[in-house]
């Protein structure tokens, strides 16, 4: 399952910190959100490949495949969003209003994401993170083997940080 865009608001709860946008979409009523930045993110269409290895790759330009080891290994992108440098991160609630997906015609065999994988001296060093305990082939099985779809939200990893005087989302 691809979201071909989705809607990404933000939301700041203290009042007056920031003013509300223009540009939202009509369908989206923020009139309860007064301190909101909405974004629009339009998604390109999925191009499908059969890789050497025998599995599916799904490609979307300008994204990366990505995963969490022996998660599936899709397409990812990254925002950074600035927010003004008085704003207080509590306040702060990102939230993907809405979506809208296509479900890909037939069958496709993703490949899991690979472990991270170093040298200690002369002995290599296999890392699957948190999901170490249900990898089964290299596959995390809570994932390949549960009928749902995934990831079950767009959005996901959300940090921040600062660059100078500017608060990063």
């Amino acid at each position: 399952f691809l979201a071909p865009s989705f809607l990404l608001v933000v939301i700041l709860l203290i009042s007056g910190r920031i003013l509300p946008t223009a540009a939202h979409s009509p369908a989206i009523d923020l009139s309860g959100e007064p301190n909101s930045l909405v974004f629009t993110f339009p998604i390109p269409r999925a191009q499908i490949t059969r890789g050497n290895d025998g599995y599916d790759q799904v490609r979307l330009e300008g994204f990366d495949l990505s995963g969490a080891p022996g998660d599936p290994k899709l397409p990812a992108r990254t925002y950074h969003i600035a927010l003004p440098p008085d704003v207080i991160w509590e306040s702060v609630k990102v939230d993907a209003a809405q979506t809208e997906t296509t479900e890909l015609a037939g069958e496709h065999a993703i490949a899991p994401a690979p472990p991270g994988v170093t040298w200690i001296k002369d002995r290599q060093v296999v890392v699957w993170d948190k999901n170490a305990d249900s990898i089964v082939d290299g596959k995390n099985t809570q994932v390949y083997r549960n009928d749902a779809y995934f990831p079950s939200t767009p959005l996901s990893s959300v940090r921040h940080g600062q660059m100078r005087k500017w608060r990063v989302l």
